[in-house]
């Protein structure tokens, strides 16, 4: 072999061994409670503890048939080890569980409650490795996929 082509060889050698992917783990993105979160003007919910802000118009006009105006909305928000987003609110019939994706939330998986139709005063608590949702005196073990048995 030529030192030209040895040249070349550990360059792409070298190129190569650092593209390799860096990953840190494990890593726990859980928020400890969930965030109720008042819907501004505006459609945007926003959380400064977390960082978090979203603007969730489509999500409303998706749970509700006409979108409450004089109502105060408050969305319900918190985030498993995952880092899944899962959010609800009184009066919706589902629990969301979104994603991040390229500065955007994206839907994942949209559960549905055994036996409830309609939320009257859901609450989300962190029981890692799952997502606890109270809602009627009940309790559910949520993970990203749905309902735990």
């Amino acid at each position: 072999m030529r030192p030209f082509h040895l040249i070349i060889i550990a360059l792409m050698t070298f190129v190569l061994s650092s593209c390799t992917s860096l990953v840190l783990k494990p890593a726990d993105f859980a928020w400890p409670i969930e965030s109720v979160l008042k819907v501004e003007k505006d459609g945007k919910i926003s959380d400064s503890r977390y960082s978090f802000s979203v603007n969730v118009n489509e999500l409303l006009k998706n749970e509700y048939a006409s979108l409450p105006e004089d109502e105060e909305v408050s969305l319900r928000v918190i985030r498993d080890v995952n880092g899944y987003y899962f959010i609800t609110a009184k009066g919706f019939r589902f629990v969301y569980v979104f994603e991040e994706s390229s500065g955007a939330l994206s839907l994942k998986n949209k559960i549905n409650i055994p036996g409830i139709d309609s939320f009257t005063n859901p609450i989300f608590n962190q029981r890692s490795p799952y997502i606890q949702f109270v809602e009627q005196e009940e309790n559910f073990m949520l993970n990203s996929d749905g309902v735990v048995k």
